[in-house]
């Protein structure tokens, strides 16, 4: 789970006693397989969150390198506080054996290199766009809009007009020793507006 807002809910999973719990902007948390509950928003605010099910199969895919903020000439960029940097990435969660979550904020044309196989959003319904190297581009402002990258491929997230924030889901394993994950066949990206239910 990715939280696109500061939230203050209630969760009452199953058979439990329900909690209060708070969330910053950005905060990410991993759920056990099979977390049923029931959440109740206790402010004014809509709770905005991006909710992913990763299924079993998922821990078989072997993830690219993280992504990686350039200049608009190219260069790489990783010093976070540079003025003159267009594009920044900050992890906010990784679980070497399932995946990491990135938050990229982009400024104007701006652009980050991403691996797959991942998930693009824009939670901040900020316009990017993902476009797969060689191929297509796919354009995300809504909250509920998603984009798949499938495995080994890789895209360019960019705004095409004032600054925004992206976040990447990557999945699969980081590990060296995990065995390569064969190539799929060529495949288009795929967009996918998903269910939104305001609490």
């Amino acid at each position: 789970m990715y939280v696109a807002c500061i939230a203050n809910i209630v969760s009452a999973p199953r058979d439990q006693e329900p909690e209060t719990q708070l969330y910053g902007d950005g905060d990410c948390e991993l759920s056990p397989a099979g977390m049923t509950h029931v959440v109740q928003n206790l402010t004014d605010r809509r709770f905005r969150n991006l909710l992913l099910e990763s299924l079993p199969k998922a821990a078989e895919l072997r993830r690219g390198p993280e992504p990686r903020p350039t200049f608009g000439s190219g260069e790489p960029m990783f010093e976070i506080a540079r003025a003159e940097g267009i594009a920044t990435s900050r992890k906010r969660f990784d679980d070497p054996s399932r995946g990491a979550v990135y938050r990229l904020s982009i400024r104007q044309k701006g652009h980050v290199e991403i691996s797959s196989p991942a998930i693009v959003a824009s939670p901040y319904e900020h316009q990017i766009e993902l476009e797969e190297v060689g191929g297509a581009i796919t354009k995300l402002i809504r909250f509920n809009d998603l984009v798949w990258l499938p495995p080994s491929r890789s895209g360019v997230v960019r705004t095409p007009g004032s600054s925004a924030t992206a976040i990447v889901f990557q999945l699969g394993s980081n590990e060296e020793q995990h065995s390569a994950v064969p190539k799929s066949e060529r495949e288009p990206l795929k967009g996918v507006r998903t269910r939104a239910n305001p609490i």
